[in-house]
């Protein structure tokens, strides 16, 4: 694999998947020292870019959170004066609860498939995957 493609995919391990510079390493058969060059602040600053990625996650949360309070105090306005809430506040209230179940249903997801990935015993990326990587995703 071509050191870009390695650098990149340790990148998005790290930043996105949450893993270590160890597991990283085993991973791309590469020696640690080398994961930890690659995401340092004066080369790639992965751990400002993970941060930003919780902080922008909290934030977006932060925001349905807010929301689903506000249709909440409406639907609650409507019922304590003992009218029927409009059905578009129904079905918002509705759709933002399915929509923040299944964002925390698919990140507990993907933490389950990283943590179960990190268990296997053989961690490093089969040739033919590394292959399939250089040509459908960095287009190599």
């Amino acid at each position: 694999m071509k050191s870009q493609a390695q650098r990149e995919l340790a990148e998005k391990f790290y930043v996105q998947e949450n893993r270590t510079y160890k597991e990283i390493a085993t991973i791309l058969d590469v020696t640690e020292k080398t994961v930890w060059t690659w995401g340092e602040p004066k080369a790639g600053n992965w751990e400002a870019k993970r941060a930003n990625i919780a902080k922008s996650k909290k934030a977006s949360y932060e925001e349905q959170y807010k929301m689903l309070v506000s249709v909440c105090q409406r639907i609650n306005e409507s019922l304590d004066a003992k009218e029927i809430p409009h059905q578009n506040l129904i079905t918002l209230y509705n759709n933002l609860t399915a929509g923040i179940k299944k964002t925390k249903d698919f990140e507990d997801n993907m933490q389950k498939a990283a943590a179960d990935a990190g268990k296997k015993e053989n961690k490093t990326i089969s040739p033919e995957t590394i292959k399939n990587i250089e040509e459908n995703i960095f287009g190599l």
